[in-house]
């Protein structure tokens, strides 16, 4: 999401990486009838890597102006300005034309740079070096090696013969460690070919340029072998210098190039930026048993994890939620990755008390709409009961009971459970009704 800025020259989170890139919208009542986007031709490699991540911006303002409207976007947002960092070379422009009455309007986003920043141009031998001492690192939850024999040895070969090869994209953490968003096949494939191991087997090249034919890394040619060495290899490093207390620029540039086989959830690439002592308890948490009886099987994509972090950011920060609701996960996991302002302890036994007490009392299926998981119940009932249980008196089980029945069948907290659920006004009034409803009880 693209947040607007105050001035012309004010600048504004994006994504962008891009000489100039044109995108053009038709908009009529509430209709889209066009969308375009053109560039000018690029040749190098590298500005081809730049346009593509480029469009992924035109599209994000286009998308803008579409939900404030063509009308009210001027009147909301600066129409010409810069971007925030990380990308604060980047800048944007959106031409609105109002073409009369009953004729949609035309809206043009024009995004330019001077030069590209974050650019780098490593040489294999350079990568492999800092792969084997964890500078460059995989996500562990990440897909694993899935290029076929056939599919690596076309890519070594590609270097070999001085062929183009895609670049990759990395994220610089605070310890200035790089972490592979995007590329771990390509990085996997070429330490495999100078370990001289390919999936347990040796990595031998075959059926290939006769020069290359049947040999290892290490049977190369010494000039062959440098060659492979001191190829290039295009690297985008992303960091995200402000703002300095989420990755939020990160956690949207993952996103975007999550488009492998196996798509990546919100949950398993907070796990990848936001690692730490946090994720850590939420890992643990997610296997109490209490919780494991409320919530059923494990999710293959973290759900179940991601749950955990709603409680425990609207239990400690509902009066900052603001939508969407990525974004307010992003930021609290984010600030709480080290566990230094809220300690473990703290977290996981007010999540244990709570869920424990909501079982006991309320029984299995608590936070269940007929079979469904109700995600917007559950953040709102736990959120509530939490709220009362940090009293310390104990509850009448059955007023608690009768509470929550009152509340469950209460019109305004069904429409706040049941419909457009990340919309603030929706997320403090059922809070507001769930927090009502038990704190009379005594």
């Amino acid at each position: 999401m693209i947040t607007p800025g105050k001035s012309s020259r004010r600048r504004r989170r994006g994504f962008a990486l891009i000489d100039v890139i044109v995108g053009g919208v038709m908009i009529g009542i509430g209709v889209t009838a066009m969308i375009t986007i053109t560039s000018r031709a690029l040749t190098s490699q590298t500005e081809g890597e730049q346009i593509l991540v480029a469009s992924w911006l035109a599209d994000e303002l286009l998308n803008m102006v579409l939900v404030e409207g063509p009308d009210q976007y001027p009147k909301i947002h600066d129409t010409i300005g810069w971007f925030e960092e990380p990308f604060a070379n980047f800048e944007y422009e959106v031409d609105i034309q109002d073409q009369g009455p009953r004729q949609p309007f035309r809206v043009i986003a024009y995004i330019r740079w001077p030069k590209m920043r974050g650019m780098r141009e490593i040489a294999v031998e350079t990568l492999i070096a800092k792969l084997e001492r964890d500078d460059i690192s995989v996500p562990d939850f990440q897909r694993g090696y899935v290029w076929r024999r056939p599919q690596a040895i076309r890519f070594i070969e590609s270097i070999l013969l001085g062929l183009p090869i895609p670049g990759i994209f990395l994220f610089k953490d605070d310890e200035s460690k790089l972490l592979v968003l995007d590329g771990q096949q390509r990085l996997k494939t070429l330490r495999a070919f100078v370990r001289g191991i390919l999936n347990e087997r040796p990595f031998r090249l075959t059926k290939v340029n006769e020069r290359f034919n049947n040999v290892t890394y290490d049977e190369l040619a010494p000039s062959d072998r440098r060659k492979f060495n001191d190829t290039v290899i295009h690297a985008t490093i992303i960091e995200q210098l402000e703002p300095d207390d989420d990755q939020s620029s990160v956690f949207y540039i993952f996103e975007r190039l999550n488009t492998g086989a196996t798509l990546l959830r919100p949950q398993e690439i907070r796990t990848a930026i936001f690692g730490g002592p946090f994720d850590e308890l939420l890992n643990e948490l997610n296997t109490f048993e209490d919780w494991r009886a409320l919530i059923g099987n494990r999710s293959m994509y973290s759900k179940d994890k991601e749950l955990i972090l709603r409680f425990l950011a609207f239990y400690s920060s509902s009066a900052q939620y603001a939508s969407p609701m990525k974004k307010f996960l992003n930021k609290f996991m984010s600030t709480h990755k080290d566990l230094e302002l809220m300690g473990a302890d703290k977290f996981g036994s007010k999540f244990k008390e709570t869920i424990s007490y909501a079982r006991e009392t309320l029984g299995d299926n608590v936070f269940r709409t007929g079979t469904a998981f109700n995600a917007a119940m559950f953040e709102a009932l736990i959120v509530g009961l939490a709220r009362r249980l940090d009293r310390g008196q104990t509850m009448d089980s059955a007023r608690v009971v009768d509470a929550y029945q009152q509340l469950k069948s209460d019109p305004e907290f069904e429409n706040a459970i049941r419909f457009a659920t990340a919309r603030p006004d929706h997320v403090q009034k059922r809070l507001e009704l769930a927090t009502a409803a038990f704190s009379e009880i005594e």
